[in-house]
């Protein structure tokens, strides 16, 4: 297909020739871990009916490069808090613009089914994993302020937060926050650590008090220690991670600033009915969260605190986007790994809960 948007399509599985009402499964990645680490979802997509298309984001393999104008949005050189937000504002709308200005090609390139919401078919279906959740609050935000919505208005039928941490919320943080995401290079220490924890398997208990904050579980082992080494390079890409790079930019100023809860805000807030306005395009499309009850406790801490949010939106009468919660119990952060299979079953079904096994054990 002809891609103008910037983003890179990493792989993508083909349209299944078996349907005539195939879903479009579009994902999108985190921070350093790029799409690479997707492809053991590549061959279920048949069994599905489902056409995978993993995408890298700007800054990543094969994707174009932020100019210097962009990465002068996300700079911390200015000391007002509130120019940053803006700037942080801009910079989140353009990447939205970009994404779909990207499925609107893919549309257009042939292949995409209308979407059938009631049959749980068609359409796309577009996942953001970890940060990549700020694509898909970006694109909520904007969905109708962007002459593109309209077409693919047909065709959206569901957008995935796919196990993302809670700081992208804005929501309060408990006792001992730990996040080395969130610190600088000079702040990780072990760097093996720092990958031992984020695709940990966690033994958290029922309150925020009792999530487990820095020590995962001896079994399984963490995901990252069990890849081959020769698969790792095919996955990870360090640069917009480290220090000075683009996600880490967004990542620590985006959370210093309180940026991503008003953020979150406009993205999952819509119009009352009696004022809705036909700009509006996708106030009916599906939002879910996934989460996996064994990630970091950023991950389990979210999913919890969105529940929370939408039960006091129901209470209060705020019109809200239909949002729903899928928990993958046993799962952690690189489930898709380890529980491919599961992992599509959570983003295509209507599962509100979905197990996996314990082979890693």
């Amino acid at each position: 297909m002809a891609n103008t948007s910037g983003l890179h399509i990493f792989a993508d599985s083909g349209v299944p020739t078996d349907t005539a009402d195939h879903t479009t499964l579009v994902i999108l990645h985190g921070s350093t871990i790029h799409s690479g680490n997707f492809t053991r979802l590549l061959p279920l997509g048949k069994a599905r009916h489902a056409r995978i298309v993993l995408v890298n984001r700007r800054d990543y393999p094969g994707a174009v490069p932020y100019t210097e104008s962009e990465q002068l949005l996300l700079s911390d050189a200015h000391s007002d808090d509130e120019v940053i937000k803006s700037n942080l504002a801009l910079f989140m709308k353009q990447r939205a613009q970009e994404l779909l200005g990207f499925l609107v090609e893919l549309v257009q390139a042939g292949g995409v089914t209308p979407a059938e919401p009631i049959r749980n078919k068609g359409g796309i279906v577009v996942a953001g994993w970890s940060l990549g959740q700020a694509w898909m609050t970006a694109l909520l935000a904007h969905a109708s302020s962007s002459p593109a919505s309209s077409s693919l208005r047909e065709y959206i039928r569901r957008v995935v937060l796919y196990d993302p941490p809670s700081f992208l919320f804005g929501y309060p943080r408990p006792s001992d926050p730990y996040d080395p995401f969130l610190q600088s290079a000079a702040e990780y220490g072990d760097p093996q650590k720092i990958l031992d924890w984020v695709s940990g398997y966690f033994d958290h208990g029922p309150t925020v008090d009792t999530l487990v904050r820095r020590i995962p579980s001896t079994s399984p082992r963490p995901t990252l220690r069990t890849i081959p080494l020769e698969e790792l390079p095919r996955m990870v890409h360090p640069p917009p991670g480290q220090d000075g790079g683009s996600d880490h930019f967004l990542v620590v100023n985006g959370h210093r600033v309180g940026f991503f809860r008003g953020f979150w805000q406009d993205a999952l807030r819509v119009s009352p009915e009696s004022t809705e306005d036909a700009s509006e395009e996708w106030r009916d499309v599906e939002v879910r969260l996934v989460y996996c009850d064994r990630s970091t406790w950023e991950c389990v801490h979210a999913a919890w605190h969105t529940e929370i949010e939408q039960e006091e939106a129901q209470k209060t009468g705020l019109p809200i986007r239909k949002l729903f919660l899928t928990r993958i119990r046993g799962g952690n952060h690189f489930v898709h790994w380890d529980y491919p299979e599961e992992t599509l079953v959570s983003m295509l079904d209507e599962e509100a809960v979905v197990t996996v096994g314990s082979r890693l054990a």
